[in-house]
C-alpha cells in the first residue's frame, strides 16, 4: 500500500511538472465566441484553449479533437503582443492585462473569440 501511495504521489508530481516546464508562458481560455459567413454572425459557445509561448514564439490550440502546435510570428504595439501562425490564417493578442481576442479562419468562416490568459504553472 505504502509504495502504490509513493508511485502515485511521484506520478503526480512528474505530470505537474511537465507541464509547467512546457515552455507555454501563458494559458487561455474563451469566455466568448462569434462565427461570422456570409449571411451574418452568431454567438457560438467557445470550445478551445490555448497556451502561448511569446518568447519562444509558439501556439498551442487545443480542442475536444486533441492540441496543435505552430510555429509563430510575435510583434508588439503598444498594450498588445500579437502572434500570427503563418499559412494557419489565424492571429491572436494579448494586452497587459492578459486579456486575449483569437481570430481564426474556417472555410468561408471567421471566429473571433475572446478571454482570459493566466500564467502557466
Amino acid at each position: 500500500m505504502r509504495l502504490a501511495t509513493i508511485l502515485l504521489g511521484f506520478a503526480a508530481c512528474s505530470a505537474s511538472s511537465a507541464q509547467a516546464s512546457d515552455g507555454f508562458a501563458l494559458v487561455c481560455t474563451f469566455s466568448s465566441k462569434n462565427q461570422c459567413g456570409p449571411n451574418g454572425c452568431a454567438s457560438v459557445r467557445p470550445t478551445i484553449t490555448v497556451s502561448i509561448d511569446f518568447q519562444g514564439r509558439r501556439y498551442r490550440r487545443c480542442d475536444a479533437r486533441g492540441c496543435d502546435v505552430w510555429d509563430g510570428y510575435v510583434s508588439a504595439s503598444g498594450i498588445w503582443r500579437t502572434i500570427e501562425a503563418p499559412g494557419r490564417a489565424m492571429f491572436a493578442r494579448v494586452n497587459s492585462d492578459n486579456e486575449i481576442v483569437e481570430v481564426a479562419t474556417l472555410n468561408d468562416m471567421v471566429l473571433i473569440s475572446h478571454g482570459r490568459c493566466t500564467a502557466n504553472r
